[in-house]
């Protein structure tokens, strides 16, 4: 329970992952949840095409109108968001604040998998080596 604990408060919701402090970089490196939650969102957030970031600076720079209804979820631009954050989509959102990016989804997947492999094999082994029945 303690573990769990640990690692949803280092998987980069609060603080976010950028601003986690230095000292404390390697056990968000370590959380398991962290790759897990990066792969989700990368799959659902991160998918824009550069063409179609380009497109939208190329609106925003002239203050052109720009329907973005038929692009991916990535593309489509934050609502309603503080002025710090402005208005950009919602694939650069993520990479500025989770520090999640499209490109590294094959990364989160191969580590998600290691981690599973390795839990596997130290529950294995406690099994094996760890005997409750003697007194």
């Amino acid at each position: 329970m303690l573990c769990n604990a640990i690692w949803f408060l280092f998987m980069g919701f609060n603080p976010p992952a950028l601003e986690i402090p230095r000292g404390y970089k390697w056990l968000y490196n370590i959380t398991p949840q962290r790759y897990s939650f990066a792969l989700l969102a990368g799959i659902v957030f991160g998918e824009c095409s550069d063409s179609h970031l380009a497109q939208m600076a190329r609106a925003q720079a002239l203050r052109q109108p720009l329907d973005t209804s038929d692009w991916p979820l990535g593309c489509q631009v934050i609502t309603n968001a503080p002025p710090s954050i402005g208005k950009a989509p919602i694939k650069l959102y993520i990479q500025k604040v989770f520090g999640i990016k499209h490109d590294h989804l094959g990364e989160y997947l191969g580590i998600m998998v290691a981690m599973i492999v390795v839990f596997r094999i130290l529950a294995a082994f406690t099994m094996r080596y760890v005997n409750h029945q003697k007194r």
